[in-house]
C-alpha cells in the first residue's frame, strides 16, 4: 500500500467509527447517561464514546464530515 492509499484508508475508517452512535446520541436535551447494573456494559459503553468522539474530534479537525 502507498502512502495516500494508507491515509485515504484511514480517512474511510474513521469517517465510518464517527458514524457510530454512542450512549449519549439520540438523547433530546437529556445528557444524562444512566449506568447500568453490568459493569462491563458500563465500561463498553464509555470505551465507545471515547472512541466514536475521538473519531468525530479528529475528522472536524481536518474540515471533514462524518454525517
Amino acid at each position: 500500500m502507498t502512502s495516500e492509499q494508507k491515509l485515504t484508508f484511514l480517512l474511510k475508517e474513521l469517517k465510518i467509527l464517527a458514524k457510530d452512535k454512542h450512549c449519549y446520541d439520540g438523547r433530546k436535551g437529556d445528557d444524562l447517561y444512566y449506568y447500568s447494573d453490568d459493569h462491563d456494559a458500563t465500561f463498553d459503553d464509555g470505551s465507545k464514546y471515547g472512541l466514536v468522539s475521538f473519531a468525530r474530534s479528529i475528522l472536524e479537525s481536518m474540515g471533514e464530515t462524518y454525517e
